[in-house]
């Protein structure tokens, strides 16, 4: 496929590869909320899968998947081809990828979650390195804040039923081996959430069920989606070396409405009010983060 290059505007070809057997995952959601906004920004942006946010200025480069089964699985990609100003060009991969795939001279790392040593170390040693959050990297390392999300607060709302009561649970990231039986204490109903991955009438309903939700994932925004619904969310297995005020500091969207342990319900109880605010405000923050990016491109390529 050979697709037109439109002079004076930057191009992203944005690593979207693994969203294409799975596009709800969240990972996906920032990949393909980064590609909306830095096209809104006036610029062209490829990916490989179908927008989850629709642009013109989004380009989906048709791409098939292919599983191999040996000592591991291995699933590898083939896409079209297509040409682009390779010095107007920026990929942006995020901690999965391995490499270069796309050969271009100028590449973000964009991280969603923690680094390891071996995708690191195939990093481009002039690449720039984003950071959704706080996560970490084998080493120390000069990195540029990169947060955007979509925060769908449009979507969940707290419907004031009066039959509210009890614990719900997700069991998503890092679910401990002693879950169900810990769980049984509080009588808790589990939330298939995968459930609500397109179905966001089930998920407002769920949590407008219990005033609790428990997870043991601290990096969930199931978290402050509960929130929004008007349940107070509990972070269980948390981090004894890690007090709930450095979570929260570490964990700026979790900062309010959320307990980090059990001892930490009060906060949640005082602060729940304050979450959709606190939201609001962070989509603002979020998308100077973006704008900061674009910038740094601009500059860095108008110079080539």
């Amino acid at each position: 496929m050979r697709l037109e290059y439109i002079h004076g505007k930057l191009t992203y070809i944005i690593d979207t590869l693994h969203c294409i057997d799975n596009k709800y995952k969240g990972s996906c959601y920032c990949l393909h909320k980064l590609a909306y906004e830095l096209a809104n920004l006036g610029n062209i942006v490829y990916i490989f899968s179908e927008p989850i946010y629709q642009h013109s200025n989004i380009r989906v480069i048709p791409c098939y998947s292919e599983n191999f089964f040996n000592d591991n699985f291995i699933k590898s990609y083939r896409w079209d081809q297509f040409e682009f100003d390779i010095f107007k060009t920026v990929s942006v991969y995020t901690q999965i990828t391995w490499g270069n795939p796309f050969g271009t001279h100028f590449n973000t790392r964009w991280l969603l979650h923690d680094c390891e040593d071996e995708k690191f170390n195939s990093f481009g040693e002039n690449d720039l390195v984003c950071n959704f959050g706080n996560f970490k990297t084998p080493k120390e390392i000069n990195q540029q804040k990169l947060t955007i999300f979509d925060y769908q607060l449009d979507n969940f709302y707290d419907k004031k039923l009066e039959t509210r009561k009890g614990f719900g649970h997700i069991l998503h990231k890092k679910t401990p081996d002693w879950a169900n039986s810990f769980l049984q204490k509080f009588e808790s109903v589990e939330i298939p959430h995968h459930n609500g991955l397109n179905n966001i009438d089930y998920l407002n309903d769920e949590f407008n069920k219990y005033e609790y939700i428990l997870t043991f994932d601290d990096k969930t925004y199931y978290t402050s989606i509960a929130n929004l619904c008007g349940a107070k969310s509990i972070i269980l297995n948390e981090d004894q070396n890690l007090s709930p005020t450095e979570y929260r500091l570490q964990n700026p969207t979790n900062m309010f409405g959320v307990s980090y342990g059990l001892n930490d319900i009060e906060w949640s109880r005082k602060t729940l009010h304050l979450v959709r605010d606190h939201l609001s405000e962070l989509k603002k923050i979020d998308y100077k983060t973006v704008v900061n990016f674009n910038n740094y491109w601009y500059d860095k390529l108008s110079k080539t």
